[in-house]
């Protein structure tokens, strides 16, 4: 009985665990950059619209935490299977 895991998974989750929060991070700097109105927008309106702005770039990170948590889990799973993988079984 084998198991059904490998490296290249594990190498290529991690991968896409590392650019998701590039990208979420890039996202919500593009946010927070649009909810910025420019200097003559100084009514209410602009400024409730920059609040809502800066809850969504918020709300976008949130997830990040999360997904850095997975990094050195993915490592050491990795780790893990590298060394099992090595063991020879007579």
């Amino acid at each position: 009985m084998g198991i059904n895991a490998s490296t290249q998974a594990i190498s290529e989750m991690r991968s896409d665990i590392q650019h998701a929060i590039s990208e979420i991070q890039s996202i919500s700097a593009q946010i927070t950059a649009a909810g910025r109105p420019p200097g003559e927008w100084t009514d209410t309106q602009s400024q409730q619209y920059g609040t809502a702005m800066a809850k969504a770039a918020k709300a976008t990170t949130q997830p990040l935490d999360t997904l850095k948590q997975a990094i050195p889990k993915l490592n050491k799973l990795e780790e893990a299977l590298n060394q099992y993988s090595s063991v020879r079984f007579s």
